[in-house]
């Protein structure tokens, strides 16, 4: 498993929370972070895994 953060972004692309989570790789990421944002208030969504960026999720993504 790897470790990621996942940083809940708003309108202003500025961070408003951060959740760690484990994930076997990029793809599953990218996925769960799709989840995590289903259903907040939250813009979007940026994954890192240390000083890597994965990805950017945008509400309503799969």
């Amino acid at each position: 498993m790897n470790a990621y953060r996942c940083y809940f972004l708003n309108q202003e692309s500025h961070i408003v929370g951060v959740e760690c989570i484990e994930c076997h790789d990029d793809a599953d990421a990218r996925l769960m972070a799709a989840q995590l944002l289903s259903g907040q208030r939250y813009m979007a969504a940026e994954i890192w895994e240390e000083g890597r960026m994965v990805c950017r999720v945008e509400r309503g993504a799969v």
